[in-house]
C-alpha cells in the first residue's frame, strides 16, 4: 500500500481504487483552488506566530513595568512629593517602557483583527475546495448511493420474511429466541415495508437528492 502526501499535508493511502480516487479529486481541488491552503499557510505559519511574538513581548514590558513600579524608583518619587508637595514624572525608561507597551499592545489589537478576517478568508475557500473535492466525486458518490440501495432492499426483504417467520412462531406460543439465534440486530429499522424506518427516511432522502428514481421498492 502507498500513502500520498496531498498538497494539504494529509496523508492518504493509495492502496485501493477508493483512496486513489478521493486523492486525485484532493490533488486537482489543490490545482484548481491553491488559495484554500495559501490562506491556511498565511493563518498558521504568518499570522498566529506573530501574534504569539507580540503577546510574549507584551508580557515582558508589564513584568518590567509593574518591577518598575513597585521598585525604589516608587519610594524616592514619593519622599520628593513629601519634600515639594508636587507629584515628580517618572524616569525617562519608564516612559519608554510604557510607550512600547502601549505601541505593542495597539499591534496586538491589530493582528487579532486581521486573524479575524483571515479566519474568513480560510472558510470561504475551504467551502469553495470542498465543493471542488465533492464535484469530482459526485458521480461515483451516486453509484454507492445505488450499490447501498440494492442492499437495503435485499435485507429488507430477508427481513420481512424473518419477521413473518417469527410472528407465526410467537402466534403458535413457541418458545425460540434462545434456539433459533441470532435474531435480526436492526428490528424494524431496516425494513422497507414500515414506513417511518431508518431505512425508508435514507431512501427518501437519497431520492429527494437526485441520486434514486422512482419509491423505495423491494428487491423482490
Amino acid at each position: 500500500m502507498k500513502t500520498l502526501l496531498a498538497k494539504g499535508g494529509a496523508m492518504i493511502e493509495t492502496g485501493n481504487s477508493v483512496a486513489r480516487l478521493v486523492a486525485n479529486a484532493i490533488a486537482a481541488a489543490d490545482t484548481t483552488c491553491p488559495e484554500y491552503h495559501q490562506a491556511v499557510e498565511k493563518l498558521e505559519r504568518d499570522l498566529k506566530p506573530r501574534l504569539a511574538t507580540l503577546e510574549a513581548r507584551r508580557t515582558a514590558l508589564l513584568g518590567g513595568l509593574s518591577r518598575a513600579t513597585a521598585s525604589e524608583e516608587l519610594t524616592a518619587r514619593a519622599a520628593a512629593l513629601l519634600d515639594d508637595d508636587v507629584i515628580p514624572r517618572p524616569a525617562r525608561d519608564r516612559e519608554a517602557a510604557q510607550k512600547d507597551f502601549d505601541t505593542v499592545e495597539d499591534e496586538i489589537h491589530v493582528l487579532r483583527r486581521a486573524l479575524e478576517l483571515q479566519q474568513g478568508v480560510v472558510a470561504n475557500t475551504h467551502r469553495r475546495w470542498s465543493e471542488l473535492v465533492c464535484q469530482r466525486l459526485a458521480p461515483s458518490h451516486r453509484e454507492q448511493v445505488r450499490r447501498i440501495a440494492d442492499g437495503i432492499r435485499v435485507l429488507s426483504d430477508a427481513l420481512t420474511e424473518h419477521g413473518t417467520f417469527t410472528e407465526m412462531l410467537n402466534d403458535a406460543g413457541v418458545s425460540f429466541t434462545a434456539t433459533l439465534r441470532p435474531m435480526p440486530f436492526a428490528g424494524d429499522s431496516l425494513r422497507l415495508d414500515r414506513e417511518w424506518s431508518n431505512a425508508n427516511l435514507w431512501m427518501a432522502d437519497a431520492r429527494e437528492a437526485g441520486l434514486l428514481d422512482g419509491p423505495a421498492r423491494s428487491a423482490a
